[in-house]
């Protein structure tokens, strides 16, 4: 009786911790910063631009190292299977590319929105390719990214900003900020 006791407290402890850990901000060596995978050269501006290819084909020339028209080729494959318009402001268009040896990223920043196949009128692309070996990373990345862009307020805060450089260092801000936000709540949940 006594042991089945202590198995019954340990089974709820353990629960308990696990529940815990759970809901817990990610900790800072799964965290992945956006800004690392960017430069103020891989983000652009579009004014009066209304042909969602255009926009795709113009980030991926910002890309390093990459074959634009094999990436093109691969993105536009991943939106065939459905819309990377996470919101009606916000697309992520991304392709996994064999071979790639890490994350690159860029960002087209649209004032006005650019009208997308799914019918979204988004203001921001930000586009990404990874390597289709790391899995893990992908989805790492993209989690962060949805944090980041699908923040509160985040387009709010890149309406007034006219340079790459300006943008740049918002995201960067942001997500330092987020970062440290994460590793008091985690202190004060220990």
């Amino acid at each position: 009786m006594l042991s089945f006791k202590r198995t019954q407290l340990r089974n709820a402890l353990l629960k308990k911790r696990n529940l815990r850990k759970r809901n817990q901000p990610v900790s800072k060596s799964e965290t992945i910063l956006i800004s690392d995978y960017l430069t103020p050269n891989r983000i652009c501006f579009f004014e009066n631009v209304s042909h969602h290819p255009f926009i795709l084909e113009n980030l991926i020339k910002l890309l390093p190292d990459q074959d634009p028209a094999a990436l093109f080729a691969a993105v536009q494959e991943r939106e065939q299977m459905g819309s990377t318009a996470v919101t009606s402001d916000i697309a992520f268009p991304h392709a996994r590319i064999q071979g790639l040896n890490k994350i690159a990223g860029a960002i087209g920043i649209c004032p006005a929105g650019v009208r997308t196949p799914c019918g979204a009128t988004v203001r921001l692309f930000f586009l990404f390719v990874s390597p289709v070996e790391d899995t893990k990373n992908h989805l790492r990345f993209l989690a962060s990214a949805s944090s980041l862009f699908l923040g509160e307020n985040f387009l709010e805060n890149l309406a007034g900003l006219k340079t790459p450089e300006a943008v740049f260092e918002k995201i960067r801000e942001c997500e330092l900020n987020s970062k440290r936000k994460n590793a008091e709540a985690a202190r004060s949940n220990a």
